[in-house]
């Protein structure tokens, strides 16, 4: 979900309104607190393993850099300002941030499947 809002932010979606933005941030936050739960549970399963992993902290570190990157672009989201009949119009920092965001998911991802291969 946050990918959708990141390439609304990029540009790939003009035209959407942005209190459908704003909804959908609270959906994301949602479902970041249950994937966080869950990788809480699934690290105590072999916690020793994954606490000595390089790819695991990689991973962890690009989690954390994407939370504090979406929380900034949803404070930019929800500020309301720069909008126009209620369309989106974005600053260069917001596009910014939006594509450190996805880079930061798309590491997140690559870096878990590499978490089951790595020794």
């Amino acid at each position: 979900m946050l990918a959708v809002i990141d390439l609304c932010v990029l540009g790939l979606g003009p035209g959407i309104p942005v209190r459908a933005l704003r909804t959908v941030m609270r959906i994301v936050w949602t479902g970041m607190l249950l994937a966080a739960m869950s990788g809480v549970l699934l690290f105590i399963a072999d916690g020793a393993r994954y606490y000595y992993s390089f790819i695991f902290r990689f991973k962890l570190a690009s989690i954390l850099l994407g939370v504090w990157l979406a929380c900034a672009l949803s404070r930019r989201v929800s500020a309301g300002g720069g909008h126009a009949g209620g369309v989106m119009h974005v600053s260069m920092r917001s596009r910014m941030l939006a594509a450190c965001s996805l880079l930061c998911w798309l590491s997140a991802i690559a870096a878990g499947r590499l978490v089951a291969y790595a020794s």
